[in-house]
């Protein structure tokens, strides 16, 4: 049996602007053209594009496939080769490598992903790799095994097993880390890192439970048994943390 279907997923999911109409037996259902399309929900709008598509009526899911691109009105930006989007649910996931980036503000990298299409609340599953540009031309990159969770409303990103924080000559490694963020002024308000706590700066090495670090005034506290590993130097400001 054959169906008509004119964007079907598209239309009930209010979304607007996708140009195909494809006659196929829906198992078989692939659209060979590119695709783009708007929706808009209460969490604003959501543009997407890819080159494939393929819809399946009977869960109400749309696959897209090749160079898939979702945008948000907040300036999110997802791309990836393969993603699915339920409606029912209203999730957007996939086990491929994507990358999430906001202008020049934000990049980040993983495999696996499970996400509103807003994008404002995601987990990504593993190879977690967050790159975060400073003022001064530097940047801060994160990177652990996974999962990472983060929401863009909260202002909050949780990281997960072999936790890695590197900037300039500072790495700190921990079990996990509580990443506080204001994108809006593209500023870190803390760190929290927790579990075998690690914190690597020029030769000198300290040890703890816990560690927050506070990038505003480049301070680091140590709770949990701290324990200090100092090389003296005369020329090297002596505080703990990141320069």
């Amino acid at each position: 049996m054959n169906y008509r279907i004119i964007a079907f997923f598209l239309i009930i999911g209010g979304i607007s602007g996708v140009g195909f109409c494809q006659e196929a037996p829906l198992s078989d259902l692939v659209v060979e053209e590119n695709i783009k399309g708007t929706t808009l929900n209460k969490d604003g709008q959501v543009h997407f594009e890819a080159k494939k598509a393929l819809f399946n009526k009977s869960d109400m899911t749309l696959e897209m496939q090749d160079d898939v691109k979702i945008e948000t009105q907040e300036g999110l930006r997802l791309e990836t080769d393969a993603i699915k989007w339920n409606q029912n649910n209203d999730k957007v996931f996939t086990d491929q490598r994507v990358k999430i980036t906001k202008q020049e503000e934000l990049q980040i990298e993983g495999r696996g992903l499970d996400a509103k299409p807003s994008l404002k609340r995601a987990k990504i599953e593993e190879e977690v790799e967050v790159r975060i540009p400073q003022e001064d031309s530097t940047f801060i990159m994160i990177t652990c095994n996974g999962p990472l969770e983060i929401d863009y409303q909260e202002g909050v990103a949780v990281f997960y097993n072999d936790v890695r924080v590197n900037q300039k000559d500072s790495q700190l490694f921990s079990d996990k880390a509580t990443m506080y963020f204001d994108l809006n002024t593209r500023s870190i308000d803390k760190i929290v890192a927790e579990g075998n706590v690690r914190i690597i700066r020029g030769k000198d090495t300290s040890y703890s439970e816990k560690a927050t670090y506070d990038p505003a005034k480049k301070k680091v506290v140590l709770e949990g048994s701290p324990r200090l590993v100092i090389f003296p130097d005369e020329d090297q400001d002596k505080t703990m943390g990141f320069p």
